[in-house]
């Protein structure tokens, strides 16, 4: 098994884990394996005098990424540092995404903080990983649009549900009496 190493922002790594496992494969994932496989192709140097060194306060955990051994000797094991962000905004952006939907279903029944502490602590995102303060700010940002959504999804999928076994209450009642 061969594998590429990606530096990453600590809440990046657990997502990573926790949807692609460790080391991560990311064939379970079509769209974020191309976009992997591009950056190993065709190397971006577009913002390389931007990216010179990537910052090691945010950027200080590694991802192990599988490769296959075909990918490896024809298109190598090295990213640029302008592929090395790109690639970290698309798992990040899934990432806050995956937060904000948990988050958002959590509130439905608890308190914001609550609800951030139990998605913390059911996802192994620690404050040293993933501070609460920080998670509050990006729902905060998000919420005039993401949360409501989220929050009308589930609240018609609910009541869908509801009276579905309700139907299903009344019809079962009319056949015994």
């Amino acid at each position: 098994m061969i594998t590429v190493s990606v530096p990453a922002k600590p809440y990046v790594k657990r997502f990573t884990e926790i949807r692609f496992g460790s080391p991560a494969n990311l064939s379970k994932d079509p769209a974020v394996l191309s976009l992997f496989r591009r950056c190993l192709i065709k190397p971006s140097r577009r913002r390389e005098s931007e990216y010179k060194k990537l910052p090691p306060n945010i950027y200080c955990h590694i991802i192990e990424v599988i490769i296959s051994e075909d990918d490896f000797y024809r298109y190598g094991w090295e990213l640029t540092n302008t592929d090395v962000i790109a690639f970290g905004k698309t798992i990040e952006y899934e990432t806050k995404k995956f937060m904000r939907s948990v988050v958002a279903a959590y509130e439905l029944c608890m308190t914001r903080k609550a609800a951030i502490n139990k998605f913390q602590e059911d996802y192994g995102f620690s404050e040293d990983i993933w501070p609460y303060e920080t998670i509050l700010k990006d729902f905060y940002r998000s919420e005039a649009s993401y949360a409501k959504e989220v929050k009308t999804v589930f609240a018609d999928t609910f009541l869908k549900n509801y009276n579905k076994n309700m139907d299903n209450l009344s019809a079962k009642w009319t056949k015994c009496a």
